[in-house]
């Protein structure tokens, strides 16, 4: 509506026809003319009016309106917290498997590297798993076969460079280190190599001294008494299976003469033995002579 017509104006038609005291025939037009536009502005301004009514929101009861939007979504996402619920890490209880947060296994991986390899089924399989993840390092746990030329319960660093690669694994059991290498064909074809570089692992008990090496080899010695005075003779370290024994009679309280070692039991764990000795007529038990007493055979 525009400034100069805000209301109505009523024209003066006079107190008496053509007496002179109404308004002009051009003043009565003016004034029609402005009433028209007034009523054609109201018109549009109730039309505007009608429109904004139609979408406004009633208020209903306590609720009032406010300029945050509350969408279906927030709706369906606040259902689904459970009663009780906090953000409040404090009042969180019990532990929480790192598979249910989303992407914190593959990140904290990456972080370090670090791939798990517990279902491999062959070498070749295994190997095959970790050259196609990519260079960094690896465990490995045998849980029902165990893997030729792998370790069980063991780490390594994986490097590969276009279709070579190189595996170095430490077993935790044995401190072994291991080497396969060779070409992505040589892992299809079976064909890799494997070198075994290891120290030699060397300790003593009451039983006596041995020495562990990384091929398989042990060795043990111990100073015993034949038969009765000192009983078997239990390894310092047990074999894979019974090894070969070299028994020597060192310390000779006998007076000389001919002597014969027997031994009568030779198991994993464990040996007992005899000394005979040549009296001249017959022969007698020497069965508290000393003996050197030195075993070898395989820990794996």
């Amino acid at each position: 509506m525009t400034a100069n017509h805000m209301e109505l104006q009523p024209i003066n038609y006079g107190a008496a026809a053509n007496d002179g005291t109404g308004d002009s025939l051009r003043e009565a037009m003016r004034k029609a003319q402005g009433n028209f536009e007034y009523l054609d502005q109201a018109k549009a301004d109730a039309q505007t009016t009608a429109q904004a009514l139609a979408a406004k929101v009633d208020k209903s009861g306590s609720k009032v309106l406010s300029d945050n939007n509350f969408t279906n979504a927030q709706m369906v996402k606040l259902a689904n917290i459970a009663d009780g619920a906090s953000n409040d890490r404090s009042k969180h209880t019990g532990a929480q498997a790192i598979a249910t947060v989303e992407g914190l296994e593959d990140r904290l991986d990456a972080a370090l590297r670090v791939k798990i390899i517990a279902d491999a089924t062959s070498t070749k399989d295994y190997l095959q798993k970790i050259v196609a993840l990519g260079p960094g390092y690896y465990r490995h746990y045998v849980s029902i076969v165990e893997l030729p030329n792998i370790p069980p319960e063991s780490a390594g660093f994986l490097s590969v460079t276009g279709d070579t690669f190189s595996l170095l694994i430490s077993s935790y059991s044995t401190a072994d280190l291991t080497v396969i290498s060779g070409t992505l064909n040589d892992i299809a074809s079976g064909t890799w190599r494997v070198n075994v570089i290891g120290k030699s692992e060397r300790g003593s008990n009451a039983n006596g001294d041995y020495v562990r090496f990384s091929d398989g080899t042990l060795i043990c010695t111990a100073n015993r008494r034949a038969k009765t005075h000192d009983g078997p003779w239990t390894y310092p370290s047990a074999f894979a299976i019974a090894p070969s024994l070299g028994l020597n009679n060192y310390a000779n309280g006998l007076g000389g003469g001919i002597f014969s070692t027997r031994i009568l039991t030779n198991t994993a764990t464990n040996c007992s033995f005899e000394l005979d000795y040549w009296t001249g007529s017959a022969w007698a038990g020497g069965s508290g002579e000393s003996m050197s007493c030195t075993a070898i055979g395989r820990w794996k």
